[in-house]
């Protein structure tokens, strides 16, 4: 069970990156600052989300020990 929120987490923080991409090439083609700020939301979803993935994988190992 928890393997797959584990693997739902990863999911989501890959399907945010891949939705970052866009906007963090308008912003370093042509410094958009909008797409700057779009950029800096969707890091810091994927700040949190990585910090969730962590506790997730952790919790998994402490099971099997």
């Amino acid at each position: 069970m928890a393997n797959n929120a584990a693997q739902s987490t990863y999911n989501r923080l890959r399907d945010l990156v891949t939705k970052m991409e866009p906007d963090m090439n308008k912003f370093s083609e042509k410094i958009n600052a909008a797409a700057g700020r779009r950029v800096r939301k969707v890091a810091q979803e994927s700040r949190k989300l990585c910090v969730e993935l962590r506790k997730q994988i952790q919790s998994i190992i402490n099971e099997g020990k």
